[in-house]
């Protein structure tokens, strides 16, 4: 069909020729610029061929039901954009925490799609999208509350259940808010958000209820494995409770009060009831293990505290367990607890393997390694004979549930783990310099953490994050002593790896340093000469937490090369 130029010729002088509009045929084959002249093109008249106009072919509409589906999405969209704005303001109420989950769901799977390898463990923590906040908040004190015990559960729960109904977080306790960002990992927009509100409040407000909110929070980025924003929290927690007056209270009995003193000055009033009293000691004491014990192994951490010989201690969990305490502030101090017995040892008997490591040695020098391993060895006579007199025999007093599961106190496990642990970080850099025994400890030391490991590995989650590292500094050594040796890994590596593969379903800091053992357990079985893994997880001058950062870079290079 022929085409004929659409402007009038009312709108063209008769010396302007008729154009087409369309191109040719031939010109549109050719792929030739048409000068779309009528009745034929330039190219056309020149090559004496026939020319030929044709209309386009209308262009079809839109399918069926694109317009509805579209204006669907595109409201859909605004609805999350308008919860992301509430969200980043720091508040998120009239928004119920289960709707809020369901509708984040889809999107919080896409951390877990970089565990698709069915060789990986899938991170299942929370797997159901929606999780009401009693379940959230009974989770915290069935998982972390009984290693970390700064809130007195039964005014907590009275608190909670007296706004169960209100679905309000933005007036919610502060402390909630944290144990819901701890508990409820799969929706990072959300433990975002909550995070930077729990924060902001423990800046602004200079009270208890912010700084245990505080301490709650800073797990969230344990389990993730970014232990250096751990770290800062934990800076920030310290320097919150020197603001109100802990250590005076856990050092002095608040008799310095008004009095000269080199400590800082109080900012709360002193407590008026036993629970207010223990709910501050254990606060500090939670700073206290929270720093001393992340950074065992360390020599970096200047910053740790003397203690003094007459500090109060967390009561036992007889006294602090029932609804209204009835105890005198005289006597309680004769019953402790195992989280006591945790902290006793965390703060004042490793203390002295962070002074040994920060001590330095020159062992070029002629008598250095004699002293160095002199003051080691005092100092593991010092913790052997604690060890005796105050830790019980894990393997000998632990029991069984009715379903078969082993019944345990976990701050006895962490405390074992600890101990152990910290032997081999203050032996490993010259384990392998000296002929004498110190190797045969630190293996003794390894194979009791990896004999925790097979008895627990059921119960991942009743152990907690806070001993993962100890179990890596095991596994570790036992891997170099192997290479070292020349020899097979021994079983107990295998069950250190089982343990941290187990925990790596829950925490993204186990499958950090699940994988990096893997991959080393998978080199050292095919006897590769030459390792793709950062030379300084075989050099143990370097201790477990130097060489974290190293194993991290390798680890995303390697998800990024596939």
């Amino acid at each position: 069909m022929s085409v004929q130029s659409r402007e009038s010729s009312s709108s063209r002088s008769p010396s302007q020729p008729h154009l087409s509009n369309t191109i040719c045929l031939l010109c549109r084959q050719r792929k030739q610029k048409c000068n779309r002249i009528l009745p034929k093109c330039g190219n056309c008249m020149k090559g004496k061929f026939d020319c030929h106009y044709v209309a386009g072919q209308k262009k079809r509409g839109l399918r069926a039901g694109y317009v509805a589906e579209l204006e669907e999405r595109i409201g859909s969209l605004e609805a999350d954009v308008a919860m992301l704005k509430q969200l980043s303001a720091g508040s998120i109420g009239g928004v119920d925490g289960t709707v809020l989950a369901s509708r984040f769901g889809t999107r919080a799977t896409t951390q877990e799609d970089r565990h698709a390898d069915t060789s990986i463990p899938h991170r299942n923590l929370q797997q159901r999208s929606v999780r009401s906040i009693p379940e959230m908040v009974d989770s915290w004190f069935t998982l972390y509350h009984p290693w970390f015990p700064i809130l007195h559960k039964p005014s907590f729960l009275s608190q909670v259940k007296a706004t169960e109904h209100n679905t309000n977080l933005s007036i919610a306790d502060i402390r909630l808010k944290a144990i819901i960002a701890v508990i409820d990992q799969n929706h990072q927009n959300r433990l975002d958000a909550l995070f930077n509100e729990v924060l902001m409040h423990a800046m602004k407000t200079i009270a208890l209820p912010a700084l245990q909110a505080l301490l709650i929070v800073s797990l969230a980025n344990l389990n993730s494995g970014h232990l250096s924003d751990f770290w800062k929290v934990v800076a920030l927690c310290r320097n919150i409770g020197t603001q109100l007056g802990l250590r005076d209270l856990v050092s002095h009995y608040c008799q310095n009060y008004n009095q000269a003193s080199v400590l800082a000055p109080r900012m709360l009033p002193l407590p008026n009831t036993f629970i207010e009293r223990e709910e501050r000691i254990r606060a500090y004491w939670m700073i206290e293990c929270l720093d001393a014990g992340s950074t065992l192994g360390s020599a970096w951490n200047i910053g740790l505290l003397t203690s003094f010989p007459s500090e109060i201690l967390p009561c036992s969990d007889e006294i602090w367990e029932p609804e209204n305490p009835e105890v005198s502030m005289i006597t309680e101090q004769e019953k402790l607890s195992s989280f006591s017995v945790y902290v006793s040892l965390v703060t004042k008997e490793l203390y002295r393997v962070h002074a040994v490591m920060q001590e330095p040695y020159d062992f070029n020098a002629v008598g250095e390694h004699e002293r160095w391993l002199a003051n080691c060895n005092d100092v593991y006579d010092e913790l052997k004979n604690w060890r005796e007199a105050c830790l019980p025999n894990l393997f000998a007093t632990y029991g069984f549930d009715e379903e078969g599961r082993v019944k345990m106190d976990v701050n006895s496990i962490t405390a074992n783990i600890a101990l152990d642990s910290s032997i081999v970080a203050m032996y490993q850099k010259r384990a392998f310099e000296d002929p004498g025994r110190i190797r045969e400890r630190c293996v003794h030391a390894c194979s009791n953490i990896a004999a925790i490991s097979s008895i627990v590995v059921s119960q991942v989650q009743l152990v907690g994050p806070h001993n993962l590292l100890g179990f890596f500094v095991a596994a570790r050594f036992l891997l170099v002593h192997a290479r070292i040796q020349r020899k097979t890994l021994q079983a107990s590596f295998h069950s250190l790896l089982t343990y941290l593969q187990e925990a790596a379903k829950y925490w993204e800091l186990a499958f950090n340093l699940w994988k990096v053992l893997s991959a080393a357990e998978r080199e050292q079985n095919e006897e590769m000469e030459r390792t793709a893994l950062p030379p300084q997880l075989f050099d143990l001058r370097y201790s477990a937490l130097d060489i974290y950062h190293a194993l991290q870079l390798w680890s995303i290079a390697k998800e990024n090369t596939g």
